[in-house]
């Protein structure tokens, strides 16, 4: 499985190339969403970033790839006339670490334990990029007004994996746990389950409210609804997926069979759905 696991971390990276953010002349965009006047979401080219600006100061989520980090600060600066204090990294992947050498240079970066370990397996990235602060299972930061919560809910997306709660402003950055309307991305080769992924969005489910403002990896800013949409999508394609391979049924006919005509959209970005199949039936 670990050829499986590299194609799709090729296909993790490739969707910075086709990301909205991107412009038709290839410049990247930095396109901030509101969600309160402290915090927003940053669309970008990689990863979705949070950015909360209160009065104790300049906090992000995650950081992309490289060569956005100077754009990233350029924004933040125009919108908060601030330095980035804190770096929170929601897993180790490059497009959503890739600039945490060039941010991180002058802030604090904190992540789960896992995210350490892996970028400095192989040389993989600069120790500039390395958290300074790691934890094991839930951390704290108080930040001016707003109560951010640090909670590892167990190998998901990857076993790094960190759901970022703002508290106060009743916000969850999901990172890769959560892509909006399309099919997710499950790294088996880094210590991603189907299983698992699954029980942990069931498990942030029951934090949120009608009220709850979902900042998620890839895709639009999500409420609620479009949260548990995603769940149900999850669960029903799932089920699927494991009666067919209880039933003797190989991957390739399950693959042939495909998926409820509802979820061909859902498939129309880089996790087509033989690949979204295949995660299921080989992962589980």
């Amino acid at each position: 499985m670990k050829s499986l696991g590299k194609m799709f971390f090729g296909c993790v990276l490739i969707v910075g190339l086709i990301h909205p953010g991107h412009s038709q002349q290839g410049e990247v965009v930095i396109k901030p969403h509101k969600i309160s006047d402290q915090l927003f979401m940053l669309e970008g080219q990689g990863g979705n970033i949070g950015f909360l600006s209160n009065e104790g100061g300049v906090l992000i989520v995650d950081t992309q790839f490289p060569h956005v980090a100077p754009k990233i600060v350029k924004t933040v600066g125009e919108m908060s006339q601030g330095k980035i204090q804190f770096v929170l990294n929601t897993h180790f992947h490059g497009d959503h670490t890739g600039g945490n050498a060039v941010i991180g240079a002058e802030a604090t970066i904190i992540a789960h334990d896992r995210v350490r370990e892996r970028l400095s397996q192989d040389g993989r990235t600069s120790p500039a990029a390395y958290p300074d602060l790691t934890y094991a299972s839930t951390m704290t930061v108080y930040f001016g007004s707003e109560e951010i919560q640090l909670i590892h809910l167990g190998p998901g997306h990857t076993d790094s994996d960190s759901i970022i709660y703002f508290k106060s402003s009743n916000t969850i950055h999901m990172g890769d746990q959560f892509f909006h309307g399309r099919f997710p991305y499950i790294d088996l080769a880094s210590g991603g389950t189907p299983t698992g992924y699954l029980n942990n969005i069931r498990r942030v489910a029951g934090m949120t409210n009608p009220q709850t403002h979902i900042i998620p990896g890839h895709g639009p800013l999500a409420t609620q609804n479009n949260f548990l949409e995603f769940i149900a999508m999850f669960e029903e394609c799932s089920g699927i997926v494991l009666k067919a391979k209880m039933d003797g049924k190989s991957l390739e006919q399950t693959i042939a069979d495909g998926l409820p005509e509802k979820y061909r959209s859902w498939g129309t970005g880089f996790i087509k759905e033989a690949q979204w199949i295949t995660v299921l039936y080989t992962g589980s």
